[in-house]
């Protein structure tokens, strides 16, 4: 579902160093599988950065502006589902679920808002 990949921290048009991301295993244009990553080398101002390239069978292009935003966005839903989850399991008496079944539970529902856009979603509820 998702893969970690590392990428370039640019600023003013140089990369000054690296970070690691979570991504979506999937290409975000067709859904076809991502890409083997592989390293690559960029050399700044004497110094020499490795990060992942891959290149995805579908011919998709994956910028890593577009990745990092991505990630951002994993990020934000991650923390949604935990602030929801915290909020239903503090106003309830579910206490005989267990962690399993609240991991599942959360990969489902990050799975459905990965699926589905945030516009497709609000679309969905006007409709």
């Amino acid at each position: 579902m998702f893969k970690t990949v590392t990428i370039p921290i640019v600023s003013n048009d140089k990369i000054v160093d690296v970070t690691q991301i979570k991504i979506y295993g999937n290409c975000p244009e067709c859904g076809g599988q991502r890409g083997q990553s592989m390293p690559r080398f960029f050399w700044e101002e004497n110094h020499v950065y490795e990060c992942d390239g891959w290149e995805n069978p579908c011919g998709h292009i994956d910028y890593y502006e577009a990745v990092r935003n991505e990630s951002e966005q994993i990020l934000s839903y991650q923390s949604l589902m935990d602030s929801v989850f915290t909020t239903i399991f503090e106003q309830s008496q579910l206490s005989a679920i267990t962690e399993n079944e609240i991991k599942h539970c959360k990969n489902m529902l990050l799975d459905y808002l990965t699926r589905n856009k945030s516009s497709d979603i609000q679309a969905k509820k006007a409709g």
